[in-house]
């Protein structure tokens, strides 16, 4: 009886440190809120009231940086609407016509500057864009099952959502509008010590905060899709986002931080191991610990437990591994989706702001054109934070109670069939079953263009 006790205690233990680290994260989240204000009014006022024009002219400025904000929360806004309504054609649209294309325009309108910052920035762009055009390509044996399952999660949309979505665009246009002023009164005097400290410290601040903007609907959406998926049981939408912020904001502040951090050093670590270099399989071992103690997976234990991020991220890692998802959710594109939202959205808020730049004043197009990309950034993946909370705690709720009847024509059941299928196929038989399979998903995009009905998207079956 001892025995069993042990593990409770110390999952009770690090969960209090961990609960103990959030709430220092949260209060110097708070810290850095109220640094950053005090920053960004420092900075606007001077800009507004400076004599000096020859460096920066505020009317050439503030109009196309505030014009992209705008933009960019009209582009979010109808792209989530899209996407909600109509997955098959907005995963159509995103992957390869919206993501790419204003990428590529976005690089172009960037080399029009004529220099050779412009002309370095512009083409690093067009390759990107590039870039995500062949990986649209490439994932179209993959499309049906995320649409499938993405189709799936969004069954029962949560309650005052678009409320929800609203509140925080407004709250991230306000705060985007609040730092281009504070950058743009940095530019008056373009000192080294305010290029290369505060406008780094300035973007940062924004990283975190519109970070922390996201999770929040990640963590309240997760919880009350969870809830219906797990119990079939309803959960008042603005009464998880009250219990939010009340209750997970440290981990929420501290997640924000240690996720996106944590994935990029496995991204990198995963590229080291592809590119077979030396130490890789060392730094891909560390990198996929750290995983699992800070993973966007584990927001839904967060909102649904109150655990800390670091116990939820490993409590949920260890139960999609012990369910066999973890390589159906590899496989599974709505997080590329999200993502390539977000993209499309900075893209074409860059465009926005840097063709009214070019046309009033050339020296500013790289810069607006970058922070309206970056703000239209964080408003794609804002708007689109609700879609992915719902296909992750369909996941996780399939996770803990696969035999419940809410996942009766689930999806994911022959996906984890088809991997396990093709990983133990011989070599010689595994390219017929990779030939069935892409003539399966052929059929299956073909069905859903002729009915381009829900009815008939959620009766796929990989």
């Amino acid at each position: 009886m001892q025995i069993e006790q042990e593990p409770n205690i110390n999952n009770i233990q690090a969960t209090r440190r961990s609960n103990f680290l959030g709430k220092i994260f949260e209060y110097i989240f708070y810290f850095q809120c109220v640094f950053t204000i005090v920053l960004t009014s420092f900075f606007a006022i001077r800009g507004i009231f400076s004599n000096d024009d020859h460096h920066f002219h505020p009317v050439m400025w503030y109009p196309p940086s505030l014009t992209a904000i705008g933009v960019s929360a009209i582009t979010a806004f109808l792209l989530q609407s899209l996407t909600s309504r109509n997955p098959f054609k907005a995963m159509k649209a995103i992957f390869w016509f919206m993501s790419p294309i204003a990428t590529i325009l976005l690089g172009s309108l960037i080399i029009s500057v004529g220099n050779g910052a412009g002309f370095g920035t512009g083409i690093l762009v067009v390759i990107s864009g590039i870039v995500i055009s062949l990986n649209g390509c490439r994932v179209i044996p993959r499309l049906a099952y995320a649409i499938d399952v993405l189709s799936h999660s969004l069954d029962h949309t949560p309650p005052k959502k678009n409320c929800i979505i609203f509140l925080a665009i407004l709250a991230s246009v306000f705060y985007s509008c609040f730092l281009v002023a504070g950058i743009g009164g940095i530019a008056t005097t373009r000192t080294r010590i305010d290029e290369f400290v505060f406008v780094p410290v300035i973007l940062l601040c924004q990283f975190w905060t519109m970070q922390v903007i996201k999770n929040v609907i990640l963590v309240t959406v997760s919880r009350v899709n969870y809830k219906r998926f797990k119990n079939s049981t309803e959960f008042d939408t603005f009464v998880a986002l009250r219990e939010t912020l009340r209750d997970s904001m440290g981990s929420i502040c501290m997640g924000s931080i240690s996720v996106p951090v944590f994935a990029a050093i496995y991204g990198f670590a995963q590229t080291m191991k592809l590119l077979d270099v030396c130490c890789a399989n060392c730094c891909f071992g560390f990198a996929s610990k750290l995983v699992s103690y800070g993973n966007r997976w584990g927001f839904v234990h967060v909102g649904e437990h109150r655990k800390g991020i670091v116990r939820a991220s490993m409590d949920t890692l260890e139960l999609l591994k012990g369910s066999q998802l973890e390589k159906v959710i590899g496989s599974d594109l709505n997080a590329t989706l999200c993502f390539l939202c977000g993209v499309a959205g900075g893209s074409i808020s860059g465009i926005a702001g840097g063709a009214w730049a070019l046309a009033v004043h050339k020296s500013y197009v790289i810069q607006i054109s970058l922070y309206a990309f970056l703000i239209g950034y964080y408003m794609g993946r804002i708007a689109m934070a609700w879609l992915h909370a719902s296909v992750m705690a369909y996941y996780v709720a399939f996770a803990e109670n696969p035999r419940s009847i809410v996942f009766l024509n689930s999806p994911i059941p022959g996906q984890i069939e088809d991997i396990r299928r093709l990983e133990n196929a011989s070599s010689s038989s595994r390219s017929q079953i990779r030939e069935e399979f892409r003539q399966q998903i052929r059929d299956q995009i073909e069905e859903l263009v002729r009915t381009d009905d829900c009815n008939a998207r959620r009766e796929l079956n990989l």
